[in-house]
């Protein structure tokens, strides 16, 4: 197909004048540029358990008479072991990757030979906005490269720092050129997306088909070009504080918290502390403050007015590429009820205390009514499970609490190391966590979402409030119904487990295509039931594991906190620890009886950058104890804190 076709519906309804005029501009424009746009192929490395060697095609920009190629991160976020360009030529080269630009997703190349015809730019700074453009690439070692018109939509986006196009931007030309009508071009196409924070490029991918693109401005990216020259790779400044809201219009917004160790915290920003200008700009709004910290580097360095109390000060904050992250503790304690929400009477929060634990070991009772905690008064659940989820190891916590009797009393509670193996829990930790009933009916039961994929469940059938835990087995979609419900149903019975088995329309296995369907099948599975967040593990085998993953740190998936991964190694790498540590899951590792020397190397080499994020991680032989068993204990273990 000619590579102006995709313009045929937009000219049909142009007066036939108008329509060959502009048909003209775009193939003179295209003609202009096409020499300078690229076709770049990655070879990828054998990856974890000898999966095949991966290839990729990209596009890309020749910038300078001395063959240097500009891309996007797209084809590159796993480290290619090679990279190809074609050349004016067509001769494939070889080509170095000389540096990468994690904010603005760029990364420059250095072909070793070949004939490269550099582009002409735009000297603007930002293109005008419902003017023509056009979007290239080159998926086909063909002489012309796809095109796909449309315009200019908007500047100044994603935190101030990319063009919006409605031109159709996909991975088939990431990292080519959006050009005007005078062939030049005004832009490098990305994959940036509005929730874009780190370094990885899915969140951008996902919107391709959208109608919306992004490019860098091209003065822009020569000039990050200019930066990369020097052989460093450039990553996101982190500022480590949490704020109020996310609301980009919220007017106004407080420190909720700060990281220990952070620039935040070394620069003397306390929780409640209010910013009210930044390099000397007012915040009017939320939004303004955090384009600023994710449009800077690691290395920059911002000048923040804040407001505490009645007093105004400034501090200079220099970001950093990755924030400490502390070694969360275990202290031994069970919040009653399903998820901690129980007994909300004003006056403190039950709690149980697992044997052996450094609570049991100081002498806390064996159930207690914690009322304060470091001073601070416990009247609600959400008082007890914050500063619970953020229990560092060694730190000491003063907490007060009342005896069965009525007593009130003081206790020092000094954090041990997160367990690296599964806790049995006593029968009280068990049927409180639990929250069973013996008198509740439970069937299977089916739900389709059309296209984005079914599910068959077992469930209790009621019509009470009343909460479950959660299994999703993403490992059996191809194993028969009646085999997984033998296996399973007097487990979920005991430990009140609803287990969950999706697949795809056609009754197949997921694959990590059908992530952008999960949401939509499990909430028609699980629609009017209540489910503990604490209490909900998914469940992948070797043939999931990339979904598992993408399932289990997607932050609009509430629900999935905890995965399973059975013999098999996560595949996680790339993946940011902030970005591990944002999402704060927990992990569990079950081995097969025979493992080798580099599947166990794979293994702990996962295991170790999990637990370097701050994220629990146990590994257990599925032969010490079957996998389902240890899936429901795991599902106990899992709200001891």
């Amino acid at each position: 197909m000619r590579p102006f076709v995709i313009l045929s519906l937009l000219l049909a309804v142009a007066p036939a004048t108008l329509a060959d005029d502009l048909d003209e501009s775009v193939r003179a424009a295209v003609g202009e540029v096409a020499p300078s746009t690229v076709r770049i192929r990655t070879i990828g490395a054998p990856g974890q358990d000898n999966l095949p060697v991966s290839s990729s095609v990209t596009t890309g920009v020749v910038i300078s008479d001395k063959r240097e190629i500009l891309t996007s991160v797209f084809g590159f976020s796993t480290g290619p072991a090679a990279v190809f360009v074609e050349d004016a030529t067509g001769k494939r080269v070889a080509a170095k990757v000389v540096a990468t630009d994690h904010v603005r997703k760029l990364v420059l190349l250095q072909c070793d030979d070949g004939q490269f015809t550099p582009a002409t730019y735009s000297q603007k700074a930002w293109p005008s906005v419902g003017e023509w453009s056009a979007a290239l690439g080159r998926l086909y070692p063909v002489a012309d490269p796809a095109t796909s018109l449309g315009i200019v939509s908007a500047v100044g986006r994603i935190h101030g720092l990319a063009i919006q196009t409605d031109a159709k931007i996909s991975p088939v030309n990431y990292g080519g050129p959006l050009i005007n009508l005078e062939g030049e071009v005004t832009g490098i196409l990305v994959p940036l997306a509005p929730s874009d924070s780190g370094t990885q490029i899915r969140a951008g991918v996902q919107w391709y088909d959208s109608g919306i693109g992004f490019a860098i401005p091209i003065q822009e990216a020569l000039q990050v070009a200019q930066t990369l020259r020097g052989r460093e790779d450039r990553f996101h400044g982190l500022l480590g504080i949490r704020s109020s809201t996310r609301n980009p219009l919220a007017p106004k917004f407080i420190v909720a918290d700060v990281v220990p160790g952070s620039p935040a915290d070394k620069a003397g920003l306390r929780k409640g502390d209010v910013p009210v200008a930044a390099n000397g700009n007012p915040i009017a709004r939320f939004g303004l403050f955090d384009a600023l910290v994710k449009s800077a580097y690691a290395g920059d360095t911002i000048r923040l007015k804040v407001r505490r109390e009645e007093e105004e000060f400034e501090v200079e904050v220099t970001l950093v590429e990755q924030l400490p992250i502390p070694q969360r503790g275990f202290l031994g304690l069970t919040v009653d009820g399903p998820d901690g929400e129980e007994g909300k009477d004003g006056f403190g929060m039950k709690v149980f205390v697992w044997p052996g634990s450094p609570a049991d070991t100081a002498g806390l009772p064996t159930s207690a009514k914690i009322i304060r905690w470091n001073k601070e008064e416990i009247t609600k659940a959400a008082d007890l499970n914050a500063p619970l989820s953020r229990v560092v190891e060694g730190v000491a916590t003063e907490v007060g609490y009342v005896t069965a009797d009525g007593e009130e009393k003081t206790v020092t509670l000094t954090a041990g190391p997160l367990p690296d193996e599964l806790l049995s829990a006593s029968d009280v930790i068990h049927a409180n966590t639990v929250n069973g009933s013996g008198n509740l009916k439970w069937a299977r039961g089916e739900s389709d979402s059309g296209e984005k994929g079914k599910a068959w469940y077992y469930a209790p059938q009621t019509d009470e409030k009343f909460t479950s835990g959660l299994v999703v087995l993403l490992s059996e979609a191809a194993t028969p119904v009646e085999t997984v419900m033998h296996q399973w149903e007097e487990l979920c019975r005991r430990n009140n487990l609803i287990l969950l088995v999706p697949s795809t329309a056609e009754g197949t296995a997921l694959t990590r295509e059908d992530a952008a369907g999960f949401a939509a099948v499990m909430a028609g599975a699980l629609k009017g039931r209540s489910i503990s967040i604490s209490r909900s593990v998914i469940v992948a085998a070797r043939q999931q594991n990339e979904l598992c993953a993408e399932l289990l740190l997607n932050r609009r998936l509430r629900q999935i906190k905890a995965a399973v991964w059975l013999d098999c190694a996560p595949r996680l790498a790339g993946i940011p620890t902030a970005m591990l540590a944002a999402k704060s899951p927990a992990v569990l590792l079950l081995d097969g009886q025979s493992v080798s020397r580099q599947q166990q190397a794979l293994r702990a080499a996962a295991a170790k950058q999990l637990k370097e994020a701050g994220v629990p991680v146990l590994r257990q032989s599925i032969s010490d104890k079957g996998f389902m068993e240890s899936i429901a204990d795991w599902t106990i273990h899992l709200r001891a804190k």
